[in-house]
């Protein structure tokens, strides 16, 4: 049974008469009675020592990304996530960056910056970069997909629709499907449930994996993770890394990365977060990673921290990171096993706490 606090309200006391009446007293005392009972109750939750605090609900989220998330030697680029596991007063969002470009083969050539910053890891929406097209119905985030007109799905797309899909909606998992028909894990960035009958869904996969040249997040070249001839086309790009604070305070912030190297010398890894958009001084850890195992295999490495953050209602918080190898390092995601049984290997996880209100 779900127990809950109800808060008690102060009663409104009724107006004494000039002379004494115990009828007026006697009603004076039971209102006093009623509530203080409240107070009674409220305080004897909070204090049992058999609920332990069970009834006490403090901000917090838990979040998780299921896909392979490659790095920069020179650009920074925000750690994504493609699932919230829980949350209370917080939310999840992208960064944003909308210009005009071209592509010929693996090179996006951006002529124009409309807004924002692009960064490695963002992901293409637009004309010509679409990864699969998909007629499919949503109810309670599991999306069903019933018709696959072109391409493939996969985890970490981003889906659109032009109707009534939140901006910034993904697959999350796989549940049935696979890649066709079947059904998906939908993630929306607020936690929302979402339902939405058939109709045709847009997936696109297609990433930044590197800046090439050009100004930092602006007009110039970058490599992308798939090949093809696209025409100048406005384009957005996206990657879901913000975690927005809805409630004053200091906050226990703890990340985890499963990093692989397949490079056959040692390499390492930055980490750091940003607050607002800039970076937080002293907050980069150094992972170092050992040579590769062997040709084709890798030196796999978990490693994560803490920070203690003081954050203001609407505040966000992000984890950027750099890498002294950009073509063999990467921050990798692995499927379940069924023999030895195992569960799948998320390649990032990020909690945060409330741990106390900001000190004034």
């Amino acid at each position: 049974m779900v127990q809950r606090l109800i808060p008690p309200k102060a009663p409104n006391l009724p107006i004494g008469p000039v002379q004494y009446e115990q009828r007026y007293q006697d009603q004076f005392s039971n209102v006093l009675r009623l509530y203080f009972n409240q107070l009674d109750n409220v305080f004897g939750s909070l204090l049992n020592p058999s609920l332990s605090g069970a009834l006490l609900q403090f901000p917090s989220a838990s979040f998780q990304d299921n896909t392979t998330q490659t790095g920069s030697v020179t650009y920074p680029s925000p750690l994504s996530f493609t699932q919230i596991d829980s949350t209370n007063q917080f939310s999840l969002s992208d960064q944003t960056a909308n210009f005009t470009g071209s592509r010929a083969a693996t090179t996006l050539t951006v002529s124009a910056l409309t807004s924002g910053y692009i960064y490695p890891g963002m992901h293409l929406i637009g004309t010509g970069w679409a990864s699969a097209v998909v007629t499919a119905s949503i109810t309670a985030n599991v999306m069903n997909v019933t018709a696959v007109s072109s391409g493939t799905l996969a985890v970490g797309q981003y889906l659109v629709d032009g109707v009534g899909l939140v901006a910034g909606a993904r697959i999350a998992q796989l549940i049935s499907g696979t890649g066709s028909t079947g059904t998906y894990l939908i993630n929306v960035p607020d936690g929302s449930s979402i339902s939405l009958a058939s109709t045709t869904i847009t997936a696109y996969g297609t990433h930044i994996v590197n800046q090439l040249t050009g100004t930092a997040g602006g007009v110039g070249t970058y490599s992308t993770s798939t090949s093809g001839t696209i025409a100048s086309t406005t384009i957005q790009g996206r990657a879901t890394s913000k975690i927005t604070a809805q409630v004053d305070g200091t906050y226990n912030f703890q990340w985890s990365g499963q990093f692989s190297s397949l490079s056959n010398a040692s390499e390492t890894a930055y980490v750091w977060i940003r607050v607002n958009g800039v970076d937080l001084a002293g907050s980069t850890g150094q992972v170092g990673l050992l040579a590769r195992k062997s040709a084709g295999v890798a030196n796999n490495l978990i490693s994560g921290w803490n920070y203690y953050i003081n954050l203001n209602a609407g505040d966000y918080v992000e984890l950027f990171w750099l890498t002294s190898n950009a073509t063999d390092v990467s921050i990798a995601t692995f499927p379940k096993s069924t023999s030895p049984a195992y569960p799948a290997t998320a390649s990032v996880i990020a909690t945060i706490g409330f741990v106390s209100a900001l000190y004034t």
